[in-house]
């Protein structure tokens, strides 16, 4: 009887015993907190580096079990914060706007400023980029009094005065492509004389003031063509596949000068007034171009690069005996006899 509540007893407290402990190990304490959060922590870095060494192809060594090292408690940061970079700001570069300007005819790439005189010899009459476009100008022969004679926002070039100083034949694109213009010798009364989709360019007078040779690409290429001084009955006189331009006319009206690139550089032609028989009376490898004929009308003075340069050239008018007049490193060009 003894033994058997001895033996009860005995299993009595083992049972309390056991109950005690299972309930203080079901008690969180701060240390078991610290500890468990760090090891789930520990556990999710290695799952993170796991995942990114496989990602990358890269064996992994089975990870040791984690020293666990009490977290101290964080110091508040005395360093200046780095601040934030601001990114630059980007202006945009513009999209260039195509040009709308006309043109320039293949004859202005060689041409200076073009000046001629009048026939009382009193008065000049020249092109000017002065004012920010070609603009037409006249001024005394002493340089004196210089007046601006157009005034747009194109260009006006190339002027020509009539033989009794009266009237300026002149080319103009104010009109979106470059036609002829006629004007009084004060400006006044600009009137244009050409009207058509192709450029106009390149006035002479005839002697008397009748009529205007001119050059053309109407009908395709650059042809001579000449009008009445009014602008009426313009007439077609040359007719090839070349670049005809820059006429001169003789100073008995029979004859006219002109340049063209019809047999593969430009060389100086001399037909009748009407365009028959047109005759080349230069004749080399290099351009020779802008032919002025002498007021006797023996000479035609012109431009050659001959000699490796534009320079200024006399010859007779059938095209003997050339004579080079201007002798420089730089370009000479346009020659304009004086009436006289």
């Amino acid at each position: 009887m003894i033994k058997i509540v001895l033996v009860a007893s005995l299993f009595l407290l083992i049972t309390w015993a056991c109950d005690n402990t299972s309930d203080s190990s079901r008690v969180p304490t701060p240390e078991k907190e610290v500890l468990s959060s760090a090891s789930t922590f520990i556990d999710i870095e290695a799952t993170v580096q796991a995942k990114i060494a496989q990602e990358l192809g890269v064996a992994t060594e089975t990870p040791l079990p984690p020293t666990i090292t009490p977290i101290p408690t964080p110091i508040p940061s005395t360093a200046t914060p780095v601040p934030t970079p601001i990114p630059p700001t980007i202006t945009p570069i513009p999209t260039p706007i195509p040009s709308t300007a006309t043109p320039v005819p293949e004859q202005l790439k060689m041409a200076d400023i073009d000046e001629s005189s009048s026939s009382n010899e009193s008065k000049i009459i020249f092109t000017s980029d002065r004012d920010g476009n070609a603009e037409i100008y006249v001024m005394n022969a002493d340089r004196s009094n210089q007046t601006r004679m157009t005034n747009n926002d194109v260009v006006d070039w190339a002027p020509s005065w009539s033989p009794d100083g009266s009237k300026i034949a002149f080319m103009s694109d104010r009109d979106e492509d470059f036609e002829i213009y006629v004007m009084n010798a004060d400006g006044n009364n600009q009137t244009r004389m050409t009207n058509n989709d192709g450029t106009d360019a390149f006035t002479s007078w005839s002697p008397d003031g009748l009529k205007i040779a001119f050059s053309s690409e109407r009908d395709g290429d650059y042809e001579i063509y000449i009008m009445n001084a009014d602008g009426n009955n313009q007439t077609r006189i040359t007719n090839n596949d070349g670049i005809d331009g820059n006429v001169s006319w003789s100073p008995d009206g029979s004859k006219i000068t002109f340049e063209s690139n019809r047999d593969g550089n430009f060389e100086i032609y001399v037909m009748n007034a009407d365009g028959n028989r047109q005759t080349r009376v230069t004749n080399n490898d290099a351009a020779d171009r802008h032919p002025s004929w002498s007021p006797d009308g023996s000479k035609i003075a012109f431009t050659s690069e001959r000699d490796g340069n534009a320079e200024i050239y006399v010859m007779n008018a059938d095209g003997s005996r050339p004579t080079r007049m201007t002798n420089n490193d730089t370009t000479d060009s346009n020659p304009s006899w004086s009436p006289d």
